[in-house]
């Protein structure tokens, strides 16, 4: 009998994994990207919504001269159906440094969307439906230069988002045309980097980053998050992420309805 439970399992698993897989197909080209400059890239659109998020393999002919040791840029345009950052990138590109994505419906970053890129210095995360971005997105990309969350419906963002960088070497940080902020940076000074960070704790408050201690009533105390209240900040952003993102279809749907 455990035999056979096993041997279930396993199908199982290997379904799951087949189903939650897919091919991307890029075009490759040579670009130049604010701060980084040239970079080789490759870009692809027309992901599928019904495989899952993994990507398993990758076709497309490089340039003269080129392979994937060379790509150093992805972008990716959702097409406003996009709902989830692709995984596996990393098992073919190994010297990813800007990642680039526009139009998407995704409405949160939990924190471990880019860790397979490490030595990550650009992300752009341009015009979309995102509204929250917790405070361990940059915990393992530690090395950014250009940072764009412009023209998206942001209204959370975690309270020590930018502690893991030196910001030092941030030299673009775009948070213009959100709800809860419209402000950027275009300035390697430190003191412009961190007036952009007060407003983002000011005007885009995580929903428990600001609890106040039950024994001075006159004074707020940040309270260092432990282990469980983790699970509890991914499970509430999980459920706002969902909830945000029904609304969306349900926006959507009486649109439609009200055309026809």
């Amino acid at each position: 009998m455990k035999g056979l439970i096993l041997f279930f399992a396993f199908v199982i698993l290997n379904n799951f994994n087949y189903l939650s897989s897919f091919t991307i197909n890029c075009k490759y080209r040579e670009n130049s990207l604010d701060i980084i400059h040239k970079v080789y890239q490759c870009d692809t659109t027309n992901i599928p919504l019904t495989s899952g998020n993994r990507v398993t393999n990758i076709t497309g002919t490089h340039l003269s001269l080129k392979s994937n040791n060379d790509v150093d840029s992805i972008y990716i345009q959702g097409n406003w159906t996009l709902n989830f950052i692709p995984r596996g990138f990393s098992n073919f590109f190994q010297n990813i440094k800007a990642f680039d994505i526009y139009f998407t419906v995704l409405t949160a970053l939990h924190g471990d969307e880019f860790d397979e890129f490490p030595n990550l210095e650009f992300l752009s995360f341009w015009q979309s439906n995102l509204t929250t971005i917790s405070s361990r997105l940059f915990e393992n990309i530690p090395h950014m230069v250009l940072i764009n969350f412009g023209l998206t419906s942001l209204r959370h963002v975690g309270h020590d988002l930018f502690a893991p960088l030196d910001i030092s070497k941030l030299r673009r940080v775009n948070f213009y045309n959100n709800i809860c902020i419209n402000y950027g940076v275009r300035t390697a000074y430190p003191a412009a980097i961190n007036s952009l960070i007060n407003i983002l704790r000011q005007q885009c408050p995580f929903y428990n980053e600001n609890l106040t201690t039950t024994t001075a009533l006159t004074t707020t105390t940040e309270i260092n998050l432990t282990c469980s209240d983790k699970n509890i900040e991914d499970l509430v952003c999980d459920l706002k992420a969902k909830i945000s993102f029904l609304e969306n279809r349900l926006f959507r749907m009486a649109t439609c309805m009200l055309r026809n």
